[in-house]
């Protein structure tokens, strides 16, 4: 007896109970359709290598502005 006979499936997945196979999104199996706006972004190369171009250019910049900032004044001769 296959698992889904033992458990009365009759048809489809569990997202789809009209029957014909499991639900699959739009595109089918690994679409980006299937897969969260979250994951595809964590998942791009480029928007880390974005990302770490950005916030060690902005920590860098602004620890750069705060040391320029807090400089006490120099004495003249």
């Amino acid at each position: 007896m296959s698992e889904s006979a033992e458990y009365g499936e009759t048809g489809g997945g569990a997202l789809d109970p009209g029957g014909g196979g499991p639900a699959t999104g739009e595109g089918g199996p690994g679409s980006p359709g299937d897969v969260p706006l979250g994951q595809r972004l964590y998942d791009n190369m480029f928007f880390w290598l974005v990302a770490g171009i950005v916030v060690m250019a902005v920590v860098y910049t602004g620890w750069g502005l705060v040391e320029i900032l807090t400089l006490p004044q120099a004495p003249l001769p």
